[in-house]
């Protein structure tokens, strides 16, 4: 006759069986998955990009991650190159959970257009339902206002493939003239599709390619 105790010691040892049985095997080596990241912009990083006007005209350009800077503070900005034909320089800062504009230069008009305050470019990660603000100066002082939201994910299709993407309206009003941009940013790419209109001009910008340095 199994007593109390000896059939609580079987019941409770067939139980760990059923859950050695039930878990799945551990995989040595299998790396950790990255923390999101919405603007990634890693080192000599490059994404090439179209835009089309409502008008039906084309141009192309490409951003590239050039170095990080060290500034007399302690913090990092990230330069990156636009090439579209004409050359300009932009600065960015990824302190936690935020992306920072800093500044753009133009070499060939020797013009920089520096962002007072800092401009809060975007959230990082992006999840649905935040919201932020940025008011200040840009070039020459012009006044702007910006005000964004994470609207959610889509899926959206552009030339260089398919992806999974969150996105983001935003309100811009510039020297008082009001425009809107959406944006979709997928997780570990960055940008894949913006939509810039106002009254007077409509243009979409797509992803035609881009490449991140294998790390070794």
């Amino acid at each position: 006759m199994l007593t109390r105790q000896t059939f609580q010691f079987l019941a409770l040892g067939a139980l760990a069986s059923l859950t050695a049985i039930a878990l799945p095997p551990r995989v040595e080596g299998r790396p950790t998955p990255p923390p999101p990241d919405y603007y990634p912009l890693p080192l000599e990083a490059w994404w090439k990009y179209q835009s089309t006007t409502s008008a039906g005209q084309k141009s192309e350009f490409t951003v590239k991650v050039l170095q990080a800077e060290k500034q007399n503070d302690g913090t990092s900005w990230i330069k990156t190159e636009v090439q579209s034909g004409s050359q300009f320089f932009v600065w960015y800062s990824k302190p936690k959970g935020q992306v920072l504009e800093h500044k753009t230069l133009y070499p060939q008009n020797n013009l920089t257009n520096l962002y007072e305050p800092v401009k809060l470019f975007l959230k990082n990660p992006l999840t649905k339902g935040d919201r932020w603000n940025w008011k200040g100066t840009g070039m020459m002082g012009v006044a702007i206002e910006e005000t964004s939201q994470v609207v959610g994910a889509e899926e959206v299709v552009v030339p260089a493939g398919k992806f999974s993407a969150m996105k983001v309206e935003t309100t811009v009003i510039q020297a008082g003239t009001e425009m809107k941009r959406t944006q979709w940013f997928a997780n570990q790419v960055g940008m894949v599709k913006s939509l810039t209109e106002s009254a007077a001009f409509q243009s979409t910008t797509e992803l035609m390619d881009y490449s991140f340095r294998k790390k070794k």
